[in-house]
């Protein structure tokens, strides 16, 4: 068996070659963008995140209730000695009422 065009076999070979390149880039590609493979997925997050993040997990850890003030509270109360004016309560109502409008 002879074969005559040879031309064809180079085009075939010029493919294998784009395709090679090809796969190489796409393995290259996250090397160049910082990332790791082998680490899987990874995330940045900026400082502000980071914080706002810390702060939540300090609020989750704090007690829902202040038992120290309750106590100091009812103390007041049972022995007669807790007093507020009118104005504090006052003024109690109206912030509560602009913190529920917004």
């Amino acid at each position: 068996m002879r074969i005559e065009d040879k031309g064809n076999i180079n085009n075939f070979e010029n493919v294998k070659d784009v395709q090679k390149k090809e796969e190489v880039k796409k393995q290259q590609a996250p090397k160049q963008l910082g990332i790791n493979e082998q680490d899987g997925d990874t995330i940045n997050i900026s400082n502000e995140a980071y914080a706002t993040a810390k702060r939540l997990e300090q609020l989750k850890t704090m007690p829902d209730v202040r038992e120290e003030k309750v106590s100091t509270l009812k103390s007041e109360i049972n022995s007669g000695t807790y007093n507020v004016t009118g104005k504090d309560v006052a003024e109690k109502i109206v912030n509560s009422a602009i913190n529920d409008t917004f």
